[in-house]
Parts: structure tokens; C-alpha cells; sequence
């Protein structure tokens, strides 16, 4: 006997999943699906400026800073107040369009990692492996693992 544990978004996915694993003759002891709690709201916006997947919200503001610093200094050579105000001008307008950008726009997919997952155990037979694990990878596993006992 061997355990598949697998992840899912909670979607529908998840009920087809289940729907065609009992269709292939899997019973229901032999299928498990625990939906997985969400931290309280107050322990998902942290007040740091990096978040816990390793990328900081202002990443994006200190690319465009460099590039538009480095545009903005090239320019202030044939402009009146020179290369050292055009360059410290347009890298903080570089920063705030960056940072605006990673906010609005960005900050929904990030918003998207945070939704409730499930994590399925189904408990087969070895001849069953494969036909299980196509069965999750087709109605969008997030991930699975194979324990043999």
C-alpha cells in the first residue's frame, strides 16, 4: 500500500478530483480531503517591507530608480540644472512609479497565494499509482508526493 498526498487551491478542481477518483473504484476510506485554515487577518499583513516568500514590496521601485536614474543623469548633461538633479530627480520618480506599479497591479497576485488550500491523502494500491497521479496532475495538483509503507 502506498499514500499520494497532494495539493490543491480550493476550487472545483478539487470535487473532480474527487469525483473521478471514485470512478475509477476508489472507496471512501480510502480518500481524505482536509481543507487547510488561513492565518488571522492580522498575522498576513505584516508591517515589514519584505514578505515571506523572499520578495520585497519595493523591489520593482528600486529597479525602475536605477533605470531612470541612470536615463535621467545621461540627460541632465545637456540640460539647465545638470546630471546630479535630473539623475536624483528622475531616480525618485523611477521609485514611485515602480512602487505604484508593484501595489496596484502586482499586489493581486501575490493576494492569490493566500487563498485556502486542500490537501487530499488517498491511500492505493502500487498498480494504481499512475493512474491516480494523472487523475491529479489533470484537475490542477499544486503538488504531491509518494509514502511508501
Amino acid at each position: 500500500m502506498i499514500e499520494i498526498l497532494s495539493i490543491f487551491e480550493h476550487s472545483l478542481f478539487v470535487e473532480m478530483a474527487l469525483a473521478s477518483l471514485k470512478s475509477i473504484g476508489m472507496d471512501q476510506k480510502s480518500l481524505m480531503a482536509l481543507s487547510l485554515n488561513l492565518p488571522p487577518r492580522s498575522k498576513r499583513h505584516t508591517s515589514t517591507p519584505i514578505s515571506y516568500d523572499g520578495y520585497s514590496r519595493t523591489d520593482l521601485g528600486f529597479i525602475f530608480a536605477t533605470a531612470f536614474g541612470v536615463v535621467g543623469a545621461s540627460a541632465g548633461f545637456r540640460l539647465y540644472w545638470g546630471p546630479i538633479i535630473w539623475g536624483i530627480a528622475s531616480s525618485l520618480s523611477g521609485f514611485l512609479i515602480g512602487f505604484l506599479i508593484e501595489y496596484f497591479v502586482l499586489r493581486h497576485k501575490k493576494q492569490r497565494s493566500l487563498a485556502p488550500k486542500v490537501i487530499m491523502i488517498i491511500r492505493c494500491r502500487r498498480d494504481q499509482q499512475q493512474q491516480i497521479e494523472q487523475i491529479l496532475w489533470e484537475n490542477q495538483a499544486l503538488g504531491l508526493t509518494i509514502i511508501e509503507s
